[in-house]
């Protein structure tokens, strides 16, 4: 017999939305609908939003940072390399305004993060060379 618990609904609809949020779509509207003062930081400083994507694609591992401080919207990239957990951050997202100004949006993220994944991973899809090592040595 199936017991009864006492767990909220997670998915609540659009008027009522969760606080811990478990994922989003990538695209431009499901990031900027994110209302940075309705989310449940409690103690952290910041938290990570992971993207909804493919398996197999090479945008795995894309998450969305946000900042309690500073209420940014930062591009991460976690994956694992040598046994240890890393991050590398892409960018901070920034709207598209007009044809001056295309920002920092998921066209550009993607773009960015095919580059990473093409040069830094193998046939499997695992991280062969460390993407911030790499950056460095490109800006020196």
């Amino acid at each position: 017999m199936k017991q009864l618990t006492n767990k909220p609904a997670t998915n609540l609809g659009h008027n009522n939305p969760p606080e811990d949020i478990k994922s989003i779509e990538f695209t431009n509207s499901a990031i900027e609908k994110l209302n940075v003062d309705n989310l449940g930081f409690k103690n952290k400083r910041y938290i990570e939003i992971p993207f909804v994507v493919s398996k197999g694609s090479h945008l795995k591992g894309l998450v969305l940072t946000i900042s309690k401080a500073t209420k940014t919207k930062n591009f991460t990239l976690r994956f694992w390399m040598n046994e240890r957990y890393q991050r590398y951050n892409l960018g901070t997202y920034k709207s598209y305004k007009n044809s001056n100004d295309l920002g920092f949006t998921c066209v550009q993220v993607n773009k960015k993060q095919y580059d990473i994944y093409q040069e830094h991973t193998n046939d499997k899809g695992l991280y062969l060379t460390n993407p911030k090592v790499a950056d460095k040595i490109k800006h020196t």
